[in-house]
């Protein structure tokens, strides 16, 4: 998903002298979504354009609403210091939130307004692609729009983001661990060769097959809940297939619960899959689907645990968390937290105070610090990786 918190709004600004005079035209395409962010009115502004999307304050909208391309930015700041008293923003703040309003294309300047001009910064933006392309082990291609796929099947299995589908998941899941816990000696004796070389085929067909169903739960639970999914396509990591759909209209959705589970729905699925794997091996007399059924829950279950569900890295358990605690941005505003403290302690170099509560601090440097320490470990455990499996050329790529 795709999204910008308010704190992205003040990150760049216009010299406050510029503003007098300056009218703004706000783009007259974007969809502003109300919503309750944590105990505070904000509002989420679609792109539709660009498929972005961004959340801000009550009197960051209120201030956008009266960039009508008529009033000058100074006429909107004295209007809405009227409307909103003390609450009102100041200059300085307008002054940021007037930059980033042009360098992500929502606002045009009256040289500026045309759509083609629109067109040309999109083209632009786009321009940079063939970067991306030269790079053999991040792939991506587009597919298309798959809601004409997806419709068809919510008559089909939107029951399971509805009260009785938890209730199904909740108690196959708990069958499934006693199932585990009674077989556990047998799985785990016949838990080496399921990842042997010579099962990797099989091991890649079952691979793919997970993270379609994932990636179609993610698009059926966000069109049950009125979503739009716009894109389906595949990424590659390591020249390993990532199916990915375009859920970012998820954000829109008024509640958090909702949006949650829109990010939960391709988890739900896999463990579902790989809890009715361990009832199928452990009545099953065939090598071969005992073997398959133990690959299905390696990947549908401690996979998917360990990665998707993994807070730590921008997968489903990322966005859920972030909702969850209501931090959006959490890791690059964690990110930031750390690198000032660390100037702070190695090199004197002090940071304006924010007026952020204490346990809100401990949270992003406790989670910032785990974050890194987390890619550390994965990107060493990548070039390993990549050396076994493509030997002298591995550590190169």
């Amino acid at each position: 998903m795709s999204s910008r918190s308010q704190n992205s709004l003040r990150s760049h600004s216009l010299p406050t002298e510029e503003l007098a005079g300056l009218r703004l035209l706000l783009r007259d395409d974007l969809v502003f979504t109300l919503q309750s962010h944590g105990g505070e009115t904000c509002y989420v502004i679609e792109d539709v354009l660009h498929s972005a999307y961004f959340r801000i304050g009550f009197a960051e909208y209120t201030f956008l609403s009266l960039l009508n391309g008529k009033n000058s930015v100074e006429e909107a700041i004295a209007r809405a210091a009227i409307a909103l008293g003390s609450d009102g923003i100041t200059e300085q703040e307008a002054a940021s939130i007037c930059r980033w309003l042009i360098d992500n294309h929502l606002a045009a300047t009256e040289q500026s307004s045309h759509s083609d001009r629109f067109s040309d910064l999109q083209r632009k933006s786009e321009s940079g692609g063939w970067k991306k392309a030269l790079n053999p082990l991040t792939l991506s291609f587009n597919l298309g729009n798959p809601t004409p796929l997806l419709n068809p099947l919510l008559p089909f299995f939107g029951w399971m983001y509805r009260s009785v589908g938890w209730l199904v998941w909740i108690c196959v899941l708990c069958l499934g661990g006693i199932r585990l816990l009674i077989d556990w000696r047998s799985i785990a004796y016949d838990s080496l060769p399921v990842i042997a070389p010579q099962n990797w085929l099989w091991l890649a067909l079952v691979w793919c097959g997970l993270k379609v169903v994932h990636e179609i739960s993610h698009g059926l639970c966000c069109l049950s809940y009125g979503g739009t999914v716009r894109v389906f396509g595949l990424n590659t990591v390591m020249f390993v297939p990532m199916p990915f759909v375009d859920v970012s209209s998820a954000w829109r959705l008024p509640s958090k619960w909702q949006r949650m589970h829109v990010a939960f729905a391709g988890i739900f699925v896999e463990l579902l899959i790989a809890s009715l794997a361990i009832f199928v091996r452990s009545y099953s007399d065939n090598p071969l689907l005992r073997m398959l059924c133990l690959q299905v829950a390696l990947t549908g279950g401690v996979m998917t645990l360990v990665f998707n569900m993994n807070p730590l890295t921008r997968f489903d358990g990322y966005y859920i968390f972030s909702d969850w605690i209501e931090l959006p941005n959490l890791a690059q505003t964690a990110q930031q937290l750390v690198m000032q403290m660390a100037k702070r302690v190695f090199f004197g170099v002090r940071f304006s105070n924010e007026d952020r509560p204490f346990r809100q601090t401990l949270l992003l440097a406790t989670y910032g610090v785990i974050a890194a320490c987390w890619k550390v470990l994965m990107t060493i455990s990548m070039i390993f990786a990549a050396e076994k499996l493509f030997h002298g050329a591995g550590v190169p790529l």
